[in-house]
């Protein structure tokens, strides 16, 4: 029998055979226009696709390609020799001007005959300009209505345009050549959950379990350096994300270019990604996600191929670990322990909470940061050989976590009630006040979410009709379908108002989305709406009556393209891609910990616990609203994640914020406090700061170490107080910056802020001098005169606002408050 090295060089040949050698630079995926009998190709904007449906006006939609399907006609175009850009829709149109237009500002295109708009565009490479004839107007992506329009030439990136090659479906690989790709003894393995974009892990080997090697573990390198699976669609490994954030998943389309492509480095046995051969296919060790990640060359990037097993054989074994014991150190961790079996050491233990494989570690116990505050969980931990061979699990435990600190009013959406398939979705809707109002009640700097989910889902272009009856009041009652596209100014969810008679409302909406409900008025105002037509079920998880596998199963049989967790106040809107992702987290404890973080930041706001009254009965001033926080995975960001007005977005890493309850920390609390801020009191420089005093503090809440003191926040900031020169704004950085604002807490105690804000919506400050504003309510707060605090802290107050504080005639704050910190 050979060596264990021998296979390893053997396998390496193999695969060095199949893999296209390393070459130069790679090919850039955008390229110039295509060419009168040249490929069609998709053009892109931020992200999105120039959409021609026959004769109407072009849009700005999705890319088909993003979600898994072939480049449709109607996205693929053609730049001839003779300036005319070319629709693939048959009919021969182009785009250009409708009958009648002139060129102007905003003037709307549409798919014209080609003869029309002959010689229309030329291509500016260096500026990704499309320039209408005569140079005056270049093609422009309306981001406020997504339609496609002449405007005059600016430096915006909605006027940046590349041609990208089409995607086509994969078509099934050969399956003598199919072999499963191992590194450190396991599987590359494809998600069981067809979606467009899926997940690929490493895995424990069926046929190292005496099992037949399924689709989702044999792959095919293909001679053009695809990594193909052998499980229907045939996807390809592909990379997603944005620099810095790129992840693999395997998709059923592909377009030929160095994105979908992989190389073999033979001597250090990495398969290298073609679009940038510094990185490499990587298996995470502690999620067991396969990834890109720079190339050093470590056992969990050397792949090698072996060959599948078309029928069972003889199983290797792996003792099971010793009994998990489990104890809550807090609301959201819990420490794991157990014994290591008997007999050889394993390689490392797999962890499972509520069913889903949540780490991989190589001790015999684990910190569990992903609790659900108040919610019960079960445990399990398995075995792994070096050879792969995951064990029997561990004796299973049941951990109830600690409750939230703070009482996070009843499970559900107050109620939600969930559509039935084939049926009408009818329900009765009572007023709530408007966004606008709820804004103005709480002094907010940004709307509030209002909408309430149905769990439908709306294709696009497809038909929903809205019919009202026994209504009552002067409600006003709107459809939304969404959810956004994304920062800089992309498309907002889509309203569509709802008469109350007549025979109803259709709707249709070019991107189509989920379908969420929006009634403003009064707790005396009624509806009663039925909503019919194409729409599909969404899998929904709803707190307290859904469970983590109904959820999976859901996700497997629903392919709509978003899926939703909902609780009492929280609303998220994920892909179904990126659902499916992170399916191994509860989305009950993921629920639970925005709960919880909403509920504590209530307590911080000055805002009283949420009862069942609150839906039916008008908000008082320290009200916390029946409104839900908002989150949505977005097609496109500017920047990491960010609050905006009614919603949240994440894309990309920051998405696990939303999905895996483990990675639900400081990030997501940082843009639940933007929809805290109070505008009479957030001048610029407080944008990015004073919101994390509600992340401050849920990790007290959490009993998790201050980060003020984890990163030295105090020691590099206060050196800096009184310094001549010293600007709040340039000297220090954020962190530094929330030190001053934790100072005033640890000074005046736990109930200085919230005292701060409930003032704020009671007497609201008239001041536009925001900084003179806060000077002087927090000194009405502590007692104190606070301006020698502040000016020692390089805050800009002017003389108007020296004054204002002085005139209250306060005793001076101790001087000692500037060396305030945490143990």
């Amino acid at each position: 029998m050979p060596s264990p090295a021998t296979l390893r060089t053997a396998a390496s040949l193999a695969l060095s055979a199949l893999l296209l050698p390393l070459t130069g630079a790679p090919p850039a995926l955008a390229h110039p226009p295509g060419r009168a009998g040249g490929t069609w190709s998709e053009l892109r904007v931020l992200g999105q696709c120039l959409t021609a449906r026959d004769s109407q006006e072009v849009r700005l939609r999705s890319c088909s390609s993003e979600l898994g399907e072939p480049t449709p006609a109607g996205q693929r175009w053609q730049l001839d020799g003779q300036g005319t850009l070319r629709s693939a829709l048959p009919g021969s149109l182009a785009l250009g001007l409708p009958p009648g237009a002139t060129a102007a500002n905003g003037a709307r295109l549409a798919a014209v005959p080609e003869a029309t708009a002959s010689g229309a565009w030329s291509y500016d490479s260096a500026t990704g300009h499309l320039v209408w004839r005569g140079g005056g107007y270049t093609l422009d992506f309306n981001t406020g209505t997504d339609l496609a329009t002449l405007w005059t030439a600016g430096t915006g990136d909605n006027q940046k345009w590349s041609f990208d090659p089409g995607y086509t479906a994969t078509t099934a690989p050969s399956g003598a050549d199919a072999a499963e790709l191992r590194t450190e003894g396991q599987c590359l393995t494809l998600s069981q959950v067809t979606t467009p974009n899926r997940s690929v892990t490493v895995e424990p080997c069926a046929s190292t379990a005496g099992r037949p090697t399924p689709a989702t573990q044999r792959w095919t390198v293909t001679a053009q350096g695809q990594v193909q699976s052998s499980a229907a669609p045939y996807p390809v490994l592909d990379v997603q994300g944005d620099p810095g954030s790129r992840y693999v998943v395997a998709r059923p389309v592909g377009n030929g270019t160095d994105r979908s492509r992989w190389q073999y480095d033979p001597t250090a046995h990495t398969l290298l990604w073609a679009a940038d051969p510094t990185l490499a296919l990587d298996h995470s060790r502690t999620t067991a996600f396969a990834g890109l990640y720079r190339s050093h060359g470590g056992p969990n990037q050397l792949w090698t191929q072996s060959p599948v097993a078309d029928q069972a054989g003889p199983a290797r074994t792996q003792a099971a670990p010793g009994p998990v014991s489990a104890t809550a150190t807090s609301p959201a961790d819990a420490t794991l322990r157990w014994t290591a079996p008997t007999g050889p050491a394993p390689a490392t233990y797999a962890v499972y909470q509520d069913g889903g494989r949540i780490a991989l570690t190589y001790s015999t116990s684990y910190q569990d940061p992903g609790l659900g505050p108040g919610g019960l969980h079960r445990y399990r931990v398995t075995a792994i050989s070096a050879d792969g061979v995951e064990s029997a699990p561990s004796a299973e435990t049941v951990l109830t976590a600690p409750a939230c600190p703070r009482p996070t009013g009843p499970d559900g959406t107050a109620p939600f009630l969930p559509p039935v398939a084939g049926q009408p979705y009818t329900l009765t809707l009572t007023g709530r006040p408007s966004a606008q109002r709820e804004q103005q009640r709480q002094g907010l700097r940004q709307l509030p979410s209002d909408i309430r989910p149905t769990g439908l889902y709306l294709p696009p272009d497809a038909l929903l009709t809205a019919t009202t009856t026994g209504a009552a009041g002067t409600g006003a009652l709107s459809v939304l379908i969404g959810p956004p596209v994304g920062a800089g100014g992309l498309a907002a969810a889509r309203r569509y108002p709802i008469v109350t008679t007549g025979t109803g409302t259709r709707i249709t909406d070019h991107r189509g989305g989920m379908v969420h409900l929006v009634f403003d008025g009064a707790p005396t105002d009624r509806v009663t709406l039925t909503l019919s037509g194409d729409t599909q079920l969404a899998p929904v998880f709803v707190l307290g009556s859904s469970t983590p596998d109904q959820w999976r199963a859901d996700l497997a049989a629903r392919p709509t393209r978003y899926a939703e967790l909902l609780a009492g106040r929280t609303v998220v809107t994920l892909s179904r891609d990126s659902a499916a992702r992170y399916a191994y987290s509860s989305p009950e404890a993921v629920l639970r910990h925005l709960e919880c973080a909403r509920a504590v930041e209530d307590a911080v706001n000055g805002l009283a616990a949420p009862t069942a009254e609150d839906a039916t009965t008008a908000p008082g001033p320290d009200s916390p609203g029946v409104f839900p926080f908002h989150y949505v995975e977005v097609e496109r960001r500017v920047g990491g994640a960010f609050a905006t007005d009614r919603y949240m977005g994440f894309k990309d890493e920051s998405v696990a914020w939303l999905a895996d309850s483990a990675a639900a920390e400081w990030g997501v609390w940082h843009e639940q406090g933007h929809h805290r801020q109070q505008s009479a009191i957030t001048p610029t420089e407080l944008i990015e700061v004073s919101n994390n005093i509600d992340s401050q503090s849920l990790r007290t809440a959490y009993a998790r170490p201050s980060r003020l003191v984890t990163q030295g926040s105090y020691d590099t900031a206060l050196p800096k107080l009184g310094k001549p020169g010293v600007a709040y704004a340039t000297s220090f950085d954020g962190f530094e910056q929330l030190v001053m604002l934790q100072q005033l807490a640890l000074q005046y105690g736990a109930g200085f802020w919230p005292e701060v804000r409930h003032r704020v919506r009671t007497t609201p400050p008239t001041d536009p001098d925001r900084w003179a504003a806060i000077a002087v309510l927090t000194s009405q707060v502590a007692g104190q005169d606070l301006t020698a605090f502040y000016l020692a802290w390089g805050v800009p107050l002017t003389t108007h606002a020296q004054q204002a504080v002085a005139a209250l005639r306060l005793p001076s704050a101790p001087g000692d408050l500037t060396t305030r910190r945490e143990p």
